[in-house]
């Protein structure tokens, strides 16, 4: 018997619930509902010939329990019924009228069950027998809810915590904070600007993080200040806690690495007035400059290129002291900097 065809569309919902307990002996002889994408009726023994799939169906079967040696058969070779461990990790289900059975494609589709009203996800499909027909066989979701868990949180619910990187504090001029972050997620997360979730009063240019990527994101943005000011960024993504970070003069300076050199260059290069005839952020143009230090180091060139970005660094980003060219190089240059610029060139043999 084939699942019956979903009578409506369903639109935005909340997800099901998993089933946290072993869906054990108490649950036999009750009914589970199957849903799937897969083929209405399997038209060869090792169901790779069907029809009918691709169309969202439901319905309920039997639970039996845990599979038995006995429904391992050498002409439907899931070898994994040989082993009782692996066997426990399954719910099987019968697949005789009036009964619906999974096909070919519904593999992935839920098992659920109903507990106290509540409908939960006990399994995912698996395996059904020869021709689609007898039983099914699903994965049981309790072995593996510390995964399902931590994937579930890394999704989105994982925290994000901003950090000062350290202060750029010039003899003369105003200040730079710069400021990272470390997202605990296995996606992007998005925190719009706004006064309570993303706020930076200084950030005048819209400079701050807005769309959060994973990992330990160092050097992510700078924010100009003069003597006396203070930044702040309040952040507060959902599902993380509120974190106000406050950079100073008195907060820690920026060591003049090769990384600081590439962002002191970075800042003004992303800003130049052809920067986006180039399609340059500050991102790409940070790349690009350690992995530059990564090819000029080994060959005894990495001080000239030093030199450019020290030179550059100090450069106002307005048109007039950009070489937009691109004769030289997939960026834009600083004009007055580029006897620097030949000179780390020619070193590397270009």
């Amino acid at each position: 018997m084939a699942i019956d065809v979903y009578s409506h569309l369903l639109t935005t919902i909340d997800p099901l619930p998993l089933d946290r307990d072993n869906v054990g002996s108490s649950f036999i002889n009750k009914k589970a509902t199957l849903v799937g994408w897969g083929a209405l009726q399997a038209l060869s023994a090792d169901i790779q010939t069907n029809v009918g799939i691709g169309v969202k169906r439901s319905g309920t079967a039997t639970i039996l329990g845990t599979p038995t040696l006995a429904d391992y058969h050498a002409d439907d070779p899931n070898v994994g019924m040989l082993s009782a461990t692996t066997r426990s990790h399954y719910i099987k289900l019968d697949g005789h009228a009036p009964n619906v059975n999974t096909c070919a494609g519904d593999s992935g589709g839920p098992l659920i069950v109903n507990i106290g009203g509540q409908d939960r996800i006990a399994g995912v499909s698996k395996w059904t027998g020869l021709w689609c027909e007898d039983y099914s066989l699903s994965t049981r979701i309790d072995p593996y809810l510390a995964f399902l868990d931590d994937a579930y949180k890394k999704g989105g619910q994982d925290t994000i915590i901003p950090y000062i990187e350290c202060v750029y504090k010039p003899a003369t001029g105003k200040s730079t904070a710069y400021f990272g972050y470390k997202n605990n997620n296995g996606v992007s997360v998005n925190v719009p600007y706004d006064a309570n979730k993303n706020a930076l009063t200084l950030d005048v240019q819209n400079k701050r993080t807005s769309l959060f990527i994973p990992g330990d994101q160092h050097y992510q943005f700078g924010i100009d200040f003069t003597p006396g000011q203070t930044v702040t960024w309040k952040l507060s993504p959902t599902n993380s806690p509120t974190t106000i970070l406050n950079a100073t003069s008195s907060s820690p300076s920026c060591v003049d690495n090769n990384q600081f050199k590439c962002l002191r260059s970075c800042d003004v290069t992303a800003a130049s007035a052809c920067a986006t005839d180039f399609g340059i952020d500050y991102a790409y143009c940070m790349d690009e400059c350690m992995s530059l230090y990564d090819y000029f180091t080994p060959i005894a060139c990495d001080a000239e290129w030093s030199s450019y970005l020290s030179c550059s660094g100090g450069t106002a980003s307005t048109a007039a002291n950009w070489d937009c060219s691109g004769i030289s190089y997939d960026e834009p240059i600083a004009a007055a900097c580029a006897t620097q610029f030949s000179a780390a060139m020619a070193c590397a043999g270009f």
